[in-house]
């Protein structure tokens, strides 16, 4: 099982980053995806990244950055489904920074 994909929006060839993820989110709908791309938001293909629960970490991001958007996306909701687990070694260490 797979708990979170951690996805490019550009990938080589002909698929996407989003058509690859729909592929797998068909076989394991509680799959949790984490979009990531260090082109544009104005691009076509990141227009959906505005529907609520999608999550999307612009490049570049430090790694406390990518920790932390991590473990929020694993405690997210997967089609109204409730939060997934978040791994003791993320939460642990990916806490927010104190300020």
């Amino acid at each position: 099982k797979i708990d979170l994909l951690l996805m490019d929006m550009v990938l080589p060839d002909r698929m996407t980053g989003r058509e690859l993820a729909h592929v797998l989110q068909a076989r394991q709908p509680e799959l949790r995806v984490l979009y990531t791309s260090g082109y544009s938001a104005e691009m076509d293909e990141t227009e959906f990244l505005q529907r609520a629960g999608t999550h999307f970490l612009p490049k570049p991001y430090a790694a406390e950055t990518l920790c932390q958007h991590v473990a929020q996306c694993l405690r997210s909701k997967v089609n109204g489904e409730g939060q997934g687990p978040v791994p003791s070694a993320i939460e642990s260490n990916c806490e927010p920074s104190a300020q």
